[in-house]
Protein backbone atom coordinates (compact mmCIF):
# COMPACT_ATOMS: atom_id res chain seq x y z
CA UNK A 1 0.00 0.00 0.00
CA UNK A 2 2.83 2.39 0.84
CA UNK A 3 4.50 1.77 -2.50
CA UNK A 4 1.29 2.66 -4.32
CA UNK A 5 0.96 5.89 -2.33
CA UNK A 6 4.57 6.85 -3.02
CA UNK A 7 4.16 6.07 -6.72
CA UNK A 8 1.00 8.16 -6.84
CA UNK A 9 2.73 11.09 -5.12
CA UNK A 10 5.66 10.86 -7.52
CA UNK A 11 3.36 10.74 -10.54
CA UNK A 12 1.51 13.81 -9.30
CA UNK A 13 4.87 15.49 -8.78
CA UNK A 14 5.89 14.75 -12.36
CA UNK A 15 2.61 16.15 -13.67
CA UNK A 16 3.13 19.30 -11.61
CA UNK A 17 6.69 19.61 -12.85
CA UNK A 18 5.68 19.28 -16.48
CA UNK A 19 2.71 21.60 -16.09
CA UNK A 20 4.57 24.38 -14.32
CA UNK A 21 7.96 23.97 -15.98
CA UNK A 22 7.12 26.45 -18.72
CA UNK A 23 5.09 28.68 -16.40
CA UNK A 24 8.24 30.09 -14.82
CA UNK A 25 9.47 31.04 -18.25
CA UNK A 26 6.24 32.90 -18.95
CA UNK A 27 6.57 34.74 -15.61
CA UNK A 28 9.90 36.09 -16.79
CA UNK A 29 12.05 34.31 -14.22
CA UNK A 30 14.65 33.73 -16.89
CA UNK A 31 14.82 29.96 -16.68
CA UNK A 32 14.38 27.73 -19.68
CA UNK A 33 12.17 24.64 -19.47
CA UNK A 34 14.89 22.26 -18.25
CA UNK A 35 16.13 24.64 -15.58
CA UNK A 36 12.60 25.25 -14.36
CA UNK A 37 11.98 21.51 -14.06
CA UNK A 38 15.19 21.13 -12.07
CA UNK A 39 14.15 23.95 -9.74
CA UNK A 40 10.78 22.32 -9.17
CA UNK A 41 12.49 18.98 -8.53
CA UNK A 42 14.67 20.70 -5.96
CA UNK A 43 11.55 21.74 -4.06
CA UNK A 44 9.25 18.77 -4.73
CA UNK A 45 11.58 15.96 -3.62
CA UNK A 46 11.93 17.16 0.00
CA UNK A 47 8.19 17.86 0.16
CA UNK A 48 7.44 14.34 -1.09
CA UNK A 49 9.86 12.83 1.43
CA UNK A 50 8.30 14.81 4.29
CA UNK A 51 4.83 13.73 3.22
CA UNK A 52 5.91 10.09 3.05
CA UNK A 53 7.55 10.28 6.48
CA UNK A 54 4.42 11.85 7.97
CA UNK A 55 2.14 9.20 6.46
CA UNK A 56 4.35 6.31 7.54
CA UNK A 57 4.65 7.60 11.13
CA UNK A 58 0.90 8.11 11.26
CA UNK A 59 0.29 4.54 10.08
CA UNK A 60 2.75 3.18 12.65
CA UNK A 61 1.02 5.13 15.42
CA UNK A 62 -2.36 3.76 14.36
CA UNK A 63 -1.02 0.19 14.35
CA UNK A 64 0.48 0.62 17.83
CA UNK A 65 -2.78 2.03 19.16
CA UNK A 66 -4.67 -0.91 17.67
CA UNK A 67 -2.26 -3.40 19.26
CA UNK A 68 -2.60 -1.72 22.65
CA UNK A 69 -6.37 -1.76 22.37
CA UNK A 70 -6.36 -5.46 21.49
CA UNK A 71 -4.09 -6.15 24.45
CA UNK A 72 -6.46 -4.35 26.82
CA UNK A 73 -9.37 -6.26 25.34
CA UNK A 74 -7.62 -9.61 25.92
CA UNK A 75 -6.81 -8.69 29.52
CA UNK A 76 -10.38 -7.56 30.12
CA UNK A 77 -11.78 -10.80 28.69
CA UNK A 78 -9.37 -12.87 30.81
CA UNK A 79 -10.40 -10.99 33.97
CA UNK A 80 -14.11 -11.41 33.18
CA UNK A 81 -13.71 -15.19 32.73
CA UNK A 82 -12.22 -15.60 36.20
Amino acid sequence: MRVAIVALILMIGVVVLLAFGDTLKSFGVGLNGVQAVLVFLLFSIPISLLLFAFLSHRENDQLKAKEIEEGFRKVKNAVQRK
